[in-house]
């Protein structure tokens, strides 16, 4: 069985909105996630920087959808094997180059801190038979 999850994001006025519902953060996030929102300053602006949690975890990102949104949505899939090569460091705000590697069948494994935001490690996944 092979597990993914999609995490979308949202307008950051819908989503403060939403945190002031009792409730909401139970119900949608994890307590380790509950926990890293809590910190934030912003906890509505954090979605993006979920990645490095979900990629602690053993998922991937495989996909990136829409290119041009302010409301992109990250498919995240275990079981990303990559092939032993080094890792293409990529901009979180280049999506045009993430979209173009995840198509070849890269995989997002791994980030760091770029600027403001996030770089992601982008390697080639081993053939599966």
């Amino acid at each position: 069985m092979r597990l993914q999850n999609g995490v979308d994001i949202v307008a950051v006025a819908r989503m403060e909105k939403s945190l002031q519902r009792e409730g909401f953060l139970r119900r949608c996030f994890s307590p380790e996630e509950q926990e890293y929102i809590c910190r934030k300053a912003n906890p509505a602006e954090t979605a993006a920087a979920l990645l490095p949690l979900y990629f602690r975890q053993g998922f991937g990102l495989r996909a990136l959808r829409p290119l041009e949104s302010l409301a992109p949505c990250f498919l995240l899939r275990t079981g990303c094997v990559p092939a032993r090569t080094a890792p293409m460091w990529v901009p979180l705000e280049d999506r045009v180059q993430l979209a173009l590697l995840l198509a070849k069948g890269y995989a997002a494994l791994d980030s760091r801190p770029y600027g403001g935001s996030l770089a992601l490690a982008l390697c080639p996944l081993k053939e599966t038979e």
